[in-house]
């Protein structure tokens, strides 16, 4: 399925973008911080691999892809409440 592709692979990437902001937020979530980010690229992988597994008639398969992306947003959030409960002042 091709929203599960884009999604995964727009997900990784912003991994790769998040990445660098766990010096910005306070020492004692530095690790909560990369352990997210490390979530959240083996979810985006997962998305993926449902992607391009999908046939016509995995509906199991279409279910588990779109539980995939809501933990996905979960775990996004929680990376957004992350940074912003806890940055430092600049």
């Amino acid at each position: 399925m091709l929203a599960f592709l884009i999604i995964g692979i727009l997900a990784y990437l912003l991994t790769f973008i998040l990445k660098p902001y766990k010096e910005r937020i306070s020492e004692r979530y530095e690790k909560a911080w990369s352990k997210n980010v490390t979530y959240i690229r083996w979810i985006s992988l997962a998305i993926v691999l449902s992607g391009l597994i999908y046939t016509e008639g995995a509906s199991l398969l279409l279910v588990s892809g779109w539980l995939l992306v809501f933990s996905l947003i979960i775990y996004m959030t929680s990376l957004g409440m992350i940074y912003y409960k806890n940055r430092k002042a600049i």
